[in-house]
């Protein structure tokens, strides 16, 4: 749906869309936008999404101003994989929703696996003018012997039970 509430000065065109896609299609709407260099970058490079995404998108563009033209929305994962390219870390089943305001993304209670055990995350990522800022917050409540036993077995006999864990990362990109 497309309006512009009144032909004046400071005239905006309004595009409100809804959507059911995949994140590497998102990610290349994104690079096709004004966002390109933050936003659109940071989708097709640095949190990579593949998998089903629904997203609601609202477009606000100022007739007399197109280069301030803003992008605000969601993004809806359901079952999607999530990549933080940099960090190699790579969630899967993700659900949850991810909210952004131009280059300005958030993430509240992302649920999904990472290397087969539940986490939750939290993010938060704005551009700056030297970089992509995100701070990255996970929790975690595993089962210490999977973890162990993937990663160093001989060790599985020493340790037993459950682990609560938590990591907050600042990452630039």
């Amino acid at each position: 749906r497309a309006t512009i509430p009144s032909l004046s000065n400071n005239a905006t065109l309004t595009i409100l869309a809804d959507g059911k896609s995949d994140g590497e299609e998102v990610a290349e709407l994104m690079l096709q936008s004004s966002l390109r260099e933050s936003l659109g970058r940071v989708l097709s490079q640095d949190v990579v999404i593949s998998g089903p995404v629904s997203t609601e998108l609202g477009l606000y563009i100022p007739l007399s101003n197109p280069k301030n033209t803003r992008a605000v929305g969601q993004a809806r994962l359901s079952k999607s994989d999530v990549r933080i390219t940099a960090l190699g870390l790579d969630f899967e089943q993700a659900q949850g929703v991810i909210a952004f305001d131009n280059e300005t993304l958030s993430v509240d209670g992302l649920n999904a696996s990472l290397l087969n055990q539940g986490v939750r995350i939290d993010l938060n990522g704005m551009q700056t003018s030297s970089a992509y800022e995100l701070d990255i917050g996970i929790q975690g409540s595993w089962q210490v012997n999977s973890v162990i036993g993937q990663y160093a077995p001989n060790l599985n006999s020493y340790v037993n039970g459950d682990a609560d864990w938590e990591l907050d990362l600042d990452v630039s990109l």
